[in-house]
């Protein structure tokens, strides 16, 4: 879960809001 985060935040970073909204939608997913 950890390695989530780090990738979160790494695209966050990248200023790459489509993908940091794909990401976000995809961690979300996988908690339910």
């Amino acid at each position: 879960m950890e390695n989530d985060a780090d990738c979160y935040m790494e695209v966050s970073a990248g200023g790459g809001d489509a993908l940091r909204t794909k990401k976000l939608a995809l961690i979300l997913g996988d908690q339910r």
